[in-house]
């Protein structure tokens, strides 16, 4: 099946906005392709998940942050709406993510750690309860290739703290934020 193909089939599959389905796999996605499968190696602050997902299914907004940090040029206004958008939608979602969390924790697929000091939760895969070929399927290559680009482009995004991740991705930018 051709990349366009498979990425059809992913928008009829799936609702972007409304599906557990659709925050579920890409978190589970995020999470093997920043290699979170042990506490030691965990995704500091599971929140981040929420703004992350965007980036993780559109080529298109990880594009705009990879073009802006390789030629340091200025975002267009179309630009810089669909990141205030994503920012916008990420906060918006952040409470399901947090459900979704919680339920994937007490199924066994991932394992939470809250952090005493600060109240942040760390989170990590549990790679036994995932069967081993799920995350070889074709159908999730153009995912791994943007969490590809966002690690080269924010090499410590699974230990850098949400607010330094909003900061380098949206206000960096020229997209106003709030502290989260």
């Amino acid at each position: 099946m051709t990349r366009k193909a498979i990425e059809f089939k992913k928008r009829l599959m799936f609702l972007k906005g409304e599906d557990l389905y659709f925050f579920t796999y890409n978190a589970m996605l995020l999470l093997r392709g920043f290699s979170c499968q042990s506490k030691s190696n965990s995704l500091h602050d599971y929140s981040k998940i929420a703004f992350m997902i965007d980036f993780v299914a559109d080529s298109r907004l990880t594009g705009i942050i990879t073009s802006t940090k390789q030629d340091r040029t200025e975002l267009s206004n179309k630009e810089k709406k669909q990141l205030q958008s994503t920012y916008t939608e990420g906060l918006v979602r952040k409470h399901i993510i947090s459900r979704l969390v919680f339920a994937l924790e007490k199924k066994g697929f991932v394992s939470l750690e809250m952090k005493r000091k600060t109240g942040i939760v760390d989170i990590w895969l549990e790679p036994n309860k995932i069967p081993v070929d799920y995350f070889k399927a074709e159908l999730f290559e153009s995912e791994f290739e943007n969490i590809n680009a966002l690690k080269s482009i924010l090499p410590r995004l699974r230990t850098m703290s949400l607010n330094n991740m909003l900061a380098r991705i949206f206000t960096n930018n020229g997209v106003s934020i709030w502290d989260v």
